[in-house]
């Protein structure tokens, strides 16, 4: 099951956790019905990550997705979050 609060401030990342956080999204975005099919010829033939930007603390992230001449194009912006090894 998904949960916004992990990974909670000063814990240490585990590939479990994060294994978990993944299928709790896929199996949130299992229940969203599939829309109407597009037209014939519009699919998508690449995709492109435009970019990386960090944010300051406590900004949302985002994720930003166009489509120029059937390219996907992403930009990800995530803020910047210390994480402490030392606990």
């Amino acid at each position: 099951m998904f949960d916004p609060d992990i990974p909670a401030d000063h814990v240490d990342l585990t590939g479990a956790m994060f294994r978990d956080q993944f299928n709790g999204l896929k199996a949130l975005s299992d229940t969203v019905p599939a829309g109407p099919p597009g037209e014939n010829g519009t699919s998508v033939t690449g995709a492109v990550i435009d970019g990386t930007n960090t944010l300051n603390p406590g900004e949302p992230a985002t994720a930003q997705t166009s489509f120029k001449a059937r390219i996907s194009h992403t930009l990800f912006e995530d803020p910047y979050r210390l994480i402490r090894r030392d606990m």
